[in-house]
């Protein structure tokens, strides 16, 4: 059964550069800024410049006018797409299985892992805690489906604290309450769709999936019934892992941190011996294996291994 875990950083432009500049002062308010089209205006703005009035999309010129103090900077894409890919590199502790969702959110596969945490709800709880003491605001949710994960965490009430969407939410049927209240928009939908909606009084999940789908599709595009199938588990949809799922691994849980080599070559061989008994009794063998250690900084360190004939020996595999 998937289960997917969605985080969301709504303020990751802001907190990446300023994670960047530790030691640049805290000025508020504060926005990046970008050029469209000849025009410089706000990339990102930070929440006491929303609250201001302020937001992504205005002129400069208009923003200055509102907030004559306002204290702009330019806005690093690139760096940002860096930072949320060694992001979803770090996420690897929880879940082998980590799909970027540029510009600023992750997508987590838990399935048949949140049991090491005590359960989904105090993983995601765990998650949200760390990425806090390191300064970033998450807003978390795991459903059964990355379009339903996605819209809950982008939901108001993610704010107090991680949504978990209980198994079997999403179906055929009608939507779950949790997203039937949500906005149309938080189906992934294009800014036009979502007008051309809104237009017609439909702004509203629950009121999509209470009409004709034939019509739907024919007024509005098939990209809504899509999205809106995927949501509800209706229609499979690809996440792009940065590392390719696996079922063939082992994983050791440690209560406390170890640095002696000889700690360290137990575990290694420990982890063989896990591994390649499941492989054994399946009658497999691999020809790459790879082995991440997780250090108490958050920094992974990996290492591989190539053969030239399949083995799963784990006295060879340890020495190697």
């Amino acid at each position: 059964m998937s289960r997917i875990l969605c985080v969301w950083s709504p303020n990751w432009a802001i907190e990446t550069w300023r994670r960047r500049r530790p030691s640049a002062p805290r000025a508020e308010p504060f926005a990046l800024v970008r050029q469209d089209r000849g025009l410089r205006v706000l990339a990102a703005v930070s929440p006491d410049a929303a609250a201001a009035g302020l937001f992504p999309g205005q002129r400069v010129t208009d923003a200055q006018a509102l907030r004559p103090d306002l204290v702009l900077a330019e806005a690093e894409p690139e760096a940002d797409a860096r930072a949320l890919e060694a992001l979803a590199d770090w996420c690897v502790r929880f879940s082998p299985a980590v799909a970027p969702d540029p510009p600023d959110g992750l997508f987590l596969d838990i399935g048949g892992v949140a049991h090491l945490w005590g359960g989904e709800a105090e993983m995601a709880a765990d998650l949200a805690a760390r990425l806090a003491r390191d300064g970033l605001t998450a807003r978390i949710a795991v459903a059964g489906t990355a379009g339903a994960a996605w819209a809950l965490a982008r939901s108001p009430a993610a704010e107090a604290g991680p949504r978990i969407l209980a198994p079997g939410g999403p179906g055929d049927g009608a939507p779950p309450p949790e997203l039937a209240g949500l906005p149309a928009a938080a189906l992934r939908l294009e800014p036009a769709a979502v007008e051309r909606l809104a237009r017609l009084g439909l702004r509203r999940i629950g009121q999509l999936t209470a009409l004709p789908r034939g019509p739907l599709a024919k007024r509005f595009g098939a990209g809504v019934l899509l999205r809106l199938d995927q949501a509800l588990g209706r229609a499979p949809e690809a996440l792009a892992f940065r590392r390719p799922p696996t079922p063939w691994f082992f994983r050791l849980d440690l209560a406390e941190p170890v640095s002696a080599p000889e700690d360290l070559a137990r575990l290694c061989r420990d982890a063989a011996l896990g591994l390649c008994a499941r492989l054994e009794a399946s009658g497999r063998g691999a020809r790459r294996f790879r082995l991440d250690f997780h250090r108490v900084d958050g920094a992974p360190v990996d290492l591989e291994l190539g053969l030239s004939r399949p083995a799963c020996d784990p006295e060879r595999l340890a020495r190697l």
